[in-house]
């Protein structure tokens, strides 16, 4: 009908016994979805990644092995020590004194599928003596195979010492 549209080609060269040419034989198929569905996921991924990066509180996502996938400007600033990422880096690459003591068994437990936070079980209060007050809330991820848990998203938000800040107070 004389429309445009994506396509992929394979091509394979015909021979006879003695390896002599004969021709091609070729497959050409119409991709135009799967280039559509691909854009649709980059535009997606871009978006997360601007939303993430320019969020007003500290933001960060885990894989199940505890290494940083994103992190907002606010994390990097607060965590990164004049890193210009964390990505890739394992969140025990952060200083000891960075997180509270009781960190590593809330992180497990956001691992495990149970919500830490304002709607969940505990509220964790940061520890303001090292420049971070604050809560930490954590927000497990499903993975989409098999319902399991494979990231956690922290928040540390900003409070003073009259509790402001922390929302629906």
């Amino acid at each position: 009908d004389g429309s445009v549209f994506w396509g992929e080609s394979t091509a394979l060269h015909v021979t006879d016994d003695r390896g002599t040419r004969l021709g091609l034989f070729g497959v050409h198929r119409d991709i135009t979805q799967r280039r559509q569905a691909e854009e649709a996921l980059r535009r997606s991924r871009r978006q997360l990644t601007a939303f993430i990066d320019q969020a007003p509180n500290c933001i960060a996502m885990f894989d199940r092995d505890l290494n940083h996938l994103a992190t907002s400007g606010d994390w990097l600033r607060s965590f990164g020590h004049g890193s210009n990422t964390l990505v890739g880096q394992p969140l025990r690459a952060l200083p000891a004194d960075a997180l509270p003591a009781s960190w590593p068994a809330a992180q497990q437990a956001a691992l495990a599928g149970q919500a830490l936070g304002l709607g969940g079980v505990q509220v964790e209060a940061a520890d303001q003596d090292h420049g971070h007050p604050g809560i930490l809330l954590l927000q497990p991820l499903l993975e989409l195979r098999a319902g399991e848990v494979g990231q956690a998203v922290v928040v540390h938000e900003q409070v003073g010492a009259d509790g402001t800040g922390l929302p629906g107070l």
